[in-house]
């Protein structure tokens, strides 16, 4: 199997493909000033994959961004479970680290300092090694078939305040106390 194409926009992936040999690529993509790279890193087996302790990943500024297992096991080889967060001009913006067990315990957790979009990428390291491996975010875009594609990164909205706080005159006086 050949590597991953990415097909990237300065913001975000926009499509994915995998091309294996016995299969020769064919089809039509239409996008306006799209950059096409090939990557050289394969994304090998997940052996674990997480979820968000909200639902569709959003959540509100001041709260704590938790991802926790999801499904699979975490190797007793593993030692330190690493998200990379990126705002929305893909510049990192914190390095977290956290302990299998404490993964484990609690999940992974970050708590952004501002509103806005964001994007984690997910990586573990085994005792004995300093080499991080990616944990790449498996979807499943069909309830018919199951079709799942990959993607290098976890997608997040932070939002200034809850629709609970909104006081209907601009302010989010209750939650957040900025207009």
């Amino acid at each position: 199997m050949l590597p991953i194409t990415t097909f990237s926009t300065d913001f975000r992936n926009i499509a994915h493909t995998s091309i294996n040999a016995a299969t020769p690529a064919s089809g039509k993509l239409y996008y306006d000033d799209v950059k096409a790279e090939a990557s050289n890193q394969s994304l090998g087996p997940v052996v674990f994959t997480l979820k968000s302790n909200k639902f569709a990943s959003w959540w509100n500024l001041g709260d704590p961004v938790v991802y926790q297992l999801n499904a699979g096991a975490v190797a007793s080889s593993v030692n330190t479970i690493i998200g990379d967060a990126y705002n929305s001009d893909n510049k990192l913006v914190a390095q977290v680290p956290v302990s299998r067990q404490t993964f484990l315990d609690t999940g992974w957790s970050w708590t952004p300092p501002e509103p806005g979009y964001y994007e984690i990428a997910f990586a573990y390291q085994q005792n004995g090694s300093m080499e991080l491996t990616d944990l790449p975010v498996k979807y499943t875009y069909s309830q018919t078939d199951l079709t799942t594609f990959s993607r290098e990164r976890y997608y997040l909205r932070i939002r200034r305040c809850s629709r609970k706080s909104w006081n209907g005159n601009g302010n989010c006086e209750q939650y957040c106390g900025k207009k």
